[in-house]
């Protein structure tokens, strides 16, 4: 998982560089031992996630890969160790969006979920005040 800290390092390392070259030096990135798969994963990331492939979905143009995830690795810093919980105010990872166009979570907000009975009442409120 990517957050705004290393968000230029990620774009480092999507460079296509000449197969001699290693994209995560290159990014001033360090590259750390994974426990369950070979390959390493991003030391500086705030949250990361060994897989192993379990389907490719091949399109033109591009394939979708979709994996289980078999280990997980976060920093302390983004749990709340009492309540194992992510603390949402210190972690706002980014998403790319389209193209070019990243959002952050640091507008962050909560939606409760509702109960069945809650939602009814709501409906039924509404109904009586329309």
């Amino acid at each position: 998982m990517v957050d705004e800290s290393i968000a230029q390092a990620m774009i480092v390392s999507s460079i296509g560089f000449p197969s001699d070259v290693d994209e995560i030096d290159a990014a001033g990135l360090t590259c750390a031992a994974s426990t369950q798969v070979a390959p390493g994963r991003i030391l500086e990331a705030p949250a990361a996630f060994e897989c192993r492939l379990e389907r490719s979905v091949d399109y033109p143009n591009r394939s979708i890969l979709f994996g289980e995830v078999v280990a997980m690795h976060v920093q302390d810093r983004f749990i709340d160790a009492e309540r194992l919980r992510v603390r949402s105010p210190e972690y706002c990872p980014i998403s790319r969006l389209h193209a070019d166009v990243y959002i952050s979570t640091r507008h962050q907000f909560e939606l409760p979920q509702l109960s069945y009975e809650d939602w009814l009442a709501c409906r039924e409120a509404r109904i009586r005040t329309a």
